[in-house]
């Protein structure tokens, strides 16, 4: 095997292994989050909003943190009550 089919390799090695350092992680966190646990639910929610271990997806984001706001999450709360004000800024017509 030449070289440069080792490095090949060894990329293919490390991508595969960053995808499950994320993906474990966060079959957990939706696991506990269909539970009701809110710390997971806003975990869940910042994995779906950067892409960790899932694909991105902003209505998927924006679904779990509005559940750990509900439940009174702190952090969850200010990511919600920041997002209504910038749509408020944008749209103040729209938003209530």
């Amino acid at each position: 095997m030449e070289w440069y089919s080792w490095i090949g390799l060894a990329l293919v090695v490390i991508v595969l292994l960053r995808y499950l350092y994320h993906a474990i992680p966060t079959y957990s966190y939706w696991r506990r989050a269909k539970q009701g646990d809110p710390d997971a639910q806003y975990q869940l929610a910042l994995r779906y909003f950067f892409g960790y271990g899932v694909g991105r997806d902003n209505a998927k984001s924006s679904y779990w943190m509005q559940k750990a706001a509900a439940q009174g999450h702190a952090k969850a709360t200010g990511y919600c009550n920041d997002m209504i004000g910038k749509l408020h800024e944008k749209h103040p017509d729209e938003v209530a």
